[in-house]
């Protein structure tokens, strides 16, 4: 949404650089940041907001939530609104200058990539200036906006460009807010956070100062990172998932090609959103259980749920209390893996698919899934890079639902990437089905599609639960 020039828009731009700067305030907490210093004085804080010091490197950050109603920035608005100026200064001191706003400025970024990874100018001109938009750009910044070649090559090398949606940033502040604080709900601990800066203008904000400002707020930090009661819950949650799922398998199980692609994705890939799709009885349930007993061989924490044996929730935390868990599952699990490596399995997408169709009809039906708290669900594990996203298995149903009502949306983030879907084959059925005398098929009633369809299944750490 753009909003109305003059006021509103100021309070808009804000709020969102409030919830940016909440963020390096919640990476200062998880250690990722030694300190963060806003409206810093002297030549540091010039066409900046911030300053985030890290081991051996210093940021300076510069926000701008748009420009007036325009979908994406212009070289041109940049140096007229002082961006490409401010970089050049910070840069030429050794800093890394970031500019982040809500609109893309792609081929900005583009260029600043392709001189990060050239060893000198010469290369860059010869070997990355690969497209008309990106020799146009340049020319644009060695000529009018720096006057040099040389410089506007030194400058890209250190600029970085980044474009999160605002309400991203609210999502993932609440989800690293309710990993880092105890207290108060963790949206309540977000905003307890941001409103900590007005009154610190100035102030180089460590953990120890963090610490110190939020106790009279009766915040204070949450130790989860390493928590042999939280690993042991997300243990036993999985031993539950295997051996449910394990009951309803041939003995031997039956080795699936999908399985090695999926697993193959996992180790070499980076985490991302994945649907195993296929028919009722096809064989998901074991590429599901063979790719998970693989993962788990490396060492990875794995967090398996199933759907459909989980009373109705309306949040991702309420789900985690499901589980006898305090916290939503991509906390717990982000808590157990402590920046490494993880795996959360959504098992049953039938129990999210049939609550979509509720919605859609306006026909909500006990005992099953609430969806409020479906866009902080797919947004959660954002927080959480090195959670994988492994395999849905799904009805072919599900893409019918999906056309009408996503389960799933494109980020706009381009660290974020769109889901993998693989498709298992029906060659033989995996699951043991007791065999019984069923009576001649009748025509549906209306209202009963919806229970017909066979079993869904989805395995995601973007936690599709809440949809």
């Amino acid at each position: 949404m753009s909003p109305l020039r003059g006021g509103e828009a100021d309070k808009f731009g804000n709020r969102y650089e409030g919830r940016w700067t909440t963020r390096q305030l919640l990476y200062v907490l998880q250690g990722q940041v030694d300190s963060v210093t806003i409206e810093e004085a002297g030549e540091i804080g010039r066409g900046v907001e911030f300053t985030v010091r890290r081991p051996g490197k210093t940021e300076v950050h510069q926000v701008k939530r748009q420009h007036a109603s325009a979908n994406q920035w212009e070289l041109f608005d940049l140096k007229a609104n002082g961006v490409l100026a401010a970089a050049q200064d910070q840069v030429a001191k050794g800093r890394q200058f970031w500019f982040v706003s809500t609109v893309p400025i792609v081929v900005l970024d583009q260029l600043a990539d392709a001189a990060r990874r050239s060893s000198d100018l010469q290369s860059f001109v010869g070997h990355r200036l690969t497209s008309n938009p990106l020799r146009a750009g340049f020319d644009y910044l060695s000529g009018k906006a720096y006057g040099s070649a040389e410089t506007a090559w030194q400058t890209l090398r250190g600029l970085e460009v980044l474009w999160p949606p605002e309400r991203d940033l609210e999502y993932i502040n609440n989800a690293l807010a309710g990993l880092l604080l105890e207290g108060a709900e963790p949206t309540l601990a977000a905003v307890g956070l941001g409103n900590l800066v007005p009154d610190n203008l100035g102030v180089p904000l460590d953990v120890d100062k963090l610490i110190e400002l939020l106790e009279p707020f009766g915040l204070r930090p949450k130790r989860l990172f390493g928590s042999p009661t939280i690993r042991q819950r997300v243990r036993q949650i999985l031993i539950s998932w295997r051996e449910s799922v394990g009951r309803e398998l041939l003995q031997p199980t039956i080795a699936r090609s999908e399985t090695s692609d999926l697993v193959v994705q996992l180790r070499n890939g980076p985490g991302r959103l994945s649907f195993v799709v296929g028919v009722g009885g096809g064989g998901k349930s074991a590429v599901m259980h063979q790719t998970v007993a693989e993962i788990e061989a490396d060492g990875w924490p794995i967090l398996a749920l199933r759907l459909d044996r989980i009373e109705p929730f309306s949040s991702t935390i309420e789900l985690g209390q499901r589980r006898n868990l305090d916290i939503s599952p991509v906390t717990a699990l982000a808590a157990v893996a402590q920046n490494g490596t993880s795996v959360l399995v959504i098992d049953q997408l039938d129990a999210v698919s049939l609550a979509v169709r509720q919605r859609l009809d306006h026909r909500p039906r006990e005992g099953r899934p609430r969806l409020p708290p479906a866009r902080s669900g797919r947004r959660e594990p954002e927080q959480c890079p090195d959670q994988h996203l492994p395999a849905a298995a799904a009805d072919e149903r599900l893409e019918e639902l999906g056309h009408r009502q996503p389960l799933w949306r494109r980020s706009r983030n381009p660290e974020v990437l769109p889901p993998e879907v693989h498709r298992v084959r029906a060659d033989h059925a995996e699951v043991r089905t007791p065999l019984v005398s069923l009576p001649a098929p009748q025509q549906p009633t209306a209202g009963q599609d919806g229970a017909a369809a066979g079993s869904q299944r989805l395995a995601s750490a973007p936690q599709p639960a809440s949809q």
